[in-house]
């Protein structure tokens, strides 16, 4: 099996992974200006409210799981195909 070399992001002195900004990104930032690399945690942007449902919801999750309250999702997706 041929394996693919993929590319590897490198960080320079103790702060977080930066790069160019490629040409043709959809941007307004010059091509090659650096930009920081930062990971999106989708929580962040939550108010209680919302993380509590958010976490409800997980909850209910769980529970469906260890019930067996599953559906594939290959039926889940012909079903939408054949719409």
């Amino acid at each position: 099996m041929a394996s693919t070399k993929l590319p590897q992001a490198s960080c320079f002195g103790l702060g977080p992974p930066t790069c160019p900004k490629s040409p043709g990104s959809p941007t307004d930032l010059p091509d090659g200006t650096e930009i920081e690399l930062l990971p999106l945690d989708p929580g962040d942007w939550l108010d209680e409210a919302d993380g509590a449902a958010l976490h409800e919801a997980l909850r209910q999750s769980d529970a469906d799981v260890a019930a067996g309250r599953l559906v594939d999702a290959e039926e889940i997706l012909k079903e939408l195909r054949s719409r």
